[in-house]
């Protein structure tokens, strides 16, 4: 490595195993891109079945750095602190990515290179989710307030992280804008916004029209709305039986994704690989994303680039950004439509070309992740 041009130290968390999109995705793809500058790739990883363990290597393009903690809750183990203060001063680095506002508090104990330049990432506002959960109509007797104290947290520490931000990319105009909507950027911090994007030719074009198969794939947890994919399941019992949705994914609604399948209602096929998905995407006309709060959705981004017709929720925030209502998909209120019935009017009401249409220009408006690293290299170099 040319130390000490401009070193960038990145940090990668992989600390929730059953989530392979967001954060990690990026990160891989940005390693790729950047393949000919000087970075450090600083990986902690959690697992329970190992002790601390680190390992370091090269891959002939970057430094990789892994640490194996045995718990989630102990990211930034005293060792971990010292080896990252110890490798950002020995090679000089001139730039640390943060992946989110979670290693803000680590890193201020951390003595880093004094004239360091410090940017982070913020895929998702806290503060946002938050009050979007409080604003939903099961908020007490649905159970969504369960998790509220643990969300209040996150808000806290996610305030102070961009208090302290100099820099600040986000990755997508609705988080640029709801970032100056709850919180104060004085003029002295830079604020970018980054729109995400994927490999499009990782997802192959591959409408399906005919049919009126129905797949959900995401995490089933009460930020992606499965609540409301539960009360259309409940209260449209004889559709979802003629049409079961299909549902990938895994999370806190697993127990009752399950009885409805027991019911004849869902075909639950739990995590599967990317391969997996694209070969069941590829059979599969429409996809739904309740979600009641995204900042920037990489699945709804995957399901448009091959053709499927996306369904999203008017709630969803930066994904209607991505989906513009009867031109590449369709936006429901979940609030006072059912899905079933909203499928049936569509059926009846829109013809097979107007689909096909439909299903070429969500194709081909789908965001590509080049523009976003292109954007990403202007500001780091």
């Amino acid at each position: 490595m040319n130390y000490p041009c401009h070193m960038i130290l990145t940090f990668n968390f992989n600390l929730n195993t059953g989530d392979s999109s967001g954060l990690p995705t990026v990160q891989s793809n940005f390693l790729q891109w950047f393949a000919d500058k000087d970075i450090i790739d600083f990986c902690i990883i959690a697992d329970p079945s190992k002790p601390l363990d680190r390992k370091i290597w090269s891959d002939g393009k970057h430094l990789h750095v892994a640490w194996i903690i045995p718990d989630y809750f102990d990211a930034f183990h005293p060792e971990v602190a010292k080896d990252i203060a110890e490798l950002s001063h020995a090679y000089q680095v001139t730039t640390i990515l943060k992946p989110d506002y979670l290693v803000e508090e680590y890193l201020r104990s951390i003595p880093l290179p004094k004239n360091s330049r410090e940017i982070m990432f913020i895929h998702m506002l806290w503060r946002g989710l938050f009050n979007s959960l409080m604003d939903q109509p099961n908020f007490i007797d649905g159970g969504l307030w369960r998790g509220a104290e643990e969300y209040a947290k996150k808000v806290h520490m996610e305030g102070i992280a961009i208090q302290n931000s100099r820099e600040i990319i986000c990755n997508s105009q609705f988080t640029y804008d709801d970032l100056h909507r709850y919180y104060t950027i004085s003029r002295n911090q830079k604020v970018h916004c980054l729109p995400l994007g994927i490999y499009k030719e990782n997802y192959p074009y591959k409408p399906c029209i005919g049919n009126k198969k129905v797949c959900y794939f995401g995490r089933l947890d009460s930020q992606k709305g499965i609540h409301w994919l539960l009360r259309d399941l409940v209260d449209r019992k004889d559709w979802w039986k003629e049409n079961p949705l299909i549902v990938l994914g895994e999370g806190a609604y697993e127990p009752v994704i399950c009885r409805a399948q027991r019911d004849g209602l869902v075909d639950f096929r739990w995590a599967v690989s990317k391969d997996e998905m694209k070969d069941i995407l590829s059979g599969v006309k429409y996809c739904v994303f309740p979600s009641i709060y995204e900042p920037y959705c990489l699945a709804l981004n995957e399901a448009l680039c091959m053709g499927k017709i996306c369904i999203v929720a008017a709630t969803g925030g930066g994904m209607l950004e991505q989906v513009e209502n009867g031109k590449n998909g369709f936006v429901i209120d979940f609030w006072y439509s059912f899905l079933a019935d909203y499928i049936d009017n569509l059926e009846e009401n829109v013809s097979s070309e107007d689909f096909t249409q439909i299903s070429e220009e969500a194709h081909k408006n789908s965001r590509g992740i080049k523009d976003h690293l292109l954007a990403l290299g202007d500001v780091l170099w």
